[in-house]
């Protein structure tokens, strides 16, 4: 298992929480529902998340979150992921979580830098 640091920095904690709590629900429910479905149970139904009670978890390490295991200390600005990557048996997934929130982040940012230009240059044509 890798021992290097993911950089969280600058990400909201609640944002997080709340992809890694959905990812590894996700993960989780593939798992389950398919052993369910092979023994003809009905699929399990999992809860909303809860942004409030994520608002007062995330200053320190969160074992579990909702019924699924974070295994994550979101209060730094570094994460080991080695123990969520182990729970949900997909070495990465805690980088590609972060990843993808990264990604999103620039992206909206380029996307209102590219509409604010956009205003002014109508705005210097009248």
């Amino acid at each position: 298992m890798s021992t290097g640091y993911v950089n969280i920095k600058g990400i909201d904690k609640v944002e997080l929480l709340y992809a890694l709590w959905y990812n590894m629900r996700r993960v989780s429910c593939e798992n389950i529902n398919s052993m369910m479905k092979l023994q003809q149970i009905q699929p399990i139904i999992q809860p909303t998340f809860d942004f409030t009670l994520a608002n007062n978890v995330i200053c320190g390490y969160i074992d579990e979150f909702m019924g699924v295991a974070i295994k994550s200390d979101l209060s730094k600005d570094s994460v080991n992921p080695n123990e969520y990557d182990s729970y949900a048996h997909k070495k990465g997934l805690f980088k590609e979580v972060v990843d993808g929130i990264t990604y999103r982040k620039l992206t909206d940012d380029n996307e209102s830098d590219a509409d604010a230009c956009r205003c002014i240059k109508s705005l210097a044509m009248n």
